[in-house]
């Protein structure tokens, strides 16, 4: 039962940071299907399929999609991966969405700040 809980209350302040997050992503230009297939690697973490929303979210990231897109798939697998007590490879995710940022010259984005906090907090 700890180990749902734990899973739970991180899923939802990440969702809730992600919802935050996703207004700003909103004003970059993205693809189309960006927030579906988002939206569809979310709820498969929700049904604990993390294989296959990694998959996904992976695929976001190949496809080459704005910087600020970018980091913010990469702030959703290191949540992932946080959910399977995977905290190293959460916090390569972390630091891959943050240099990301930095090589695109993007300062002071709100996913950066999410990014940074997710990397100092492992509670977060």
């Amino acid at each position: 039962m700890k180990k749902f809980e734990k899973m739970t209350k991180r899923f939802v302040a990440g969702s809730v940071m992600a919802g935050l997050v996703f207004i700003g992503v909103g004003q970059v230009g993205m693809a189309q299907d960006f927030p579906k297939q988002v939206k569809i690697a979310d709820s498969k973490v929700l049904l604990e399929r993390y294989d296959e929303a990694e998959k996904i979210y992976k695929k976001i990231v190949a496809s080459n999609q704005a910087p600020i897109v970018t980091a913010y798939v990469h702030y959703k697998l290191g949540m992932l991966y946080r959910n399977r007590d995977e905290d190293q490879r959460a916090t390569a995710e972390y630091e891959k969405g943050l240099a990301v940022l930095a090589e695109a010259g993007v300062q002071d984005h709100q996913i950066g700040k999410y990014l940074a906090q997710a990397m100092a907090d492992p509670q977060w």
